[in-house]
């Protein structure tokens, strides 16, 4: 108890006595030590990657800090449903617009249908020969119009139709150069007069008019061809097209 207290009484045959406060050597303090930054080792295989924690059943409900950010029960069930609602209606629209879409091209087919009922000509599919009796076709659609107006519809029909349709007369070629398997306009039925001028010595005639015709019309006035066909049954549109001497 003397030692304790820093007294110099000795007690006991192996006692020493105790230094007093005031001698005891004060030793100065250790300097922090550095951190020693560990040496990694590239051949060291990675720890596993630690999984995030799957949500708790509080943040699920809505209820605490979980939902919503603690902004109130059911915060992220309402977030979630609002997002899952604009996607609904998004893709509504998406399938209202392409459907509008196919109602619009499905119309325009239907008119388009109608409109080539409406225009397609009348024809029949037959064997076509030359004059010569040397070249012969299968034509699929012989127009033969008796008009103007259903020459030019014909036209048109084939034109929207991307239909072919070569004209053919009286089919003098040897070759059949006018024949075509597709189709074929015929000017046989357009074989009118239409205009006698004496005074001028013209005269103005539809493309089937045969050379016979033509001549039998001139007679009364005087006149005639100045150059004429070998054959009388040759049509006009192709006795002035093809350059007959």
């Amino acid at each position: 108890r003397g030692y304790a207290a820093g007294g110099n009484k000795e007690v006991g045959p192996f006692a020493i006595p105790f230094p007093p406060r005031t001698s005891v050597r004060k030793v100065p303090k250790a300097p922090p030590a550095v951190p020693v930054k560990p040496t990694v080792d590239p051949l060291a295989p990675k720890p596993p990657t630690p999984k995030p924690p799957k949500p708790s059943g509080a943040g699920l409900s809505g209820e605490g800090p979980a939902a919503g950010g603690g902004g109130g029960k059911g915060g992220g069930v309402n977030a979630f449903m609002n997002n899952t609602g604009k996607q609904i209606q998004l893709l509504k629209y998406l399938v209202l617009s392409l459907a509008a879409v196919e109602l619009l091209l499905w119309m325009t087919g239907m008119r388009n249908v109608e409109t080539e009922q409406e225009e397609e000509p009348k024809s029949e599919a037959q064997t076509v020969q030359n004059w010569s009796g040397t070249k012969d076709v299968e034509c699929a659609k012989y127009v033969q119009p008796e008009t103007v107006e259903a020459l030019e519809a014909a036209i048109s029909w084939g034109q929207k139709n991307n239909h072919r349709l070569r004209p053919v007369g009286s089919a003098l070629s040897p070759n059949g150069a006018a024949f075509c398997s597709e189709g074929m306009v015929s000017m046989a039925l357009l074989d009118k007069v239409l205009d006698i001028n004496k005074e001028a010595m013209t005269v103005t005639v539809q493309a089937g008019a045969r050379v016979r015709e033509v001549v039998e019309a001139l007679r009364p006035h005087g006149l005639s061809l100045k150059n004429y066909a070998s054959i009388r049954e040759q049509q006009i549109g192709g006795f002035t097209q093809g350059g007959t001497h």
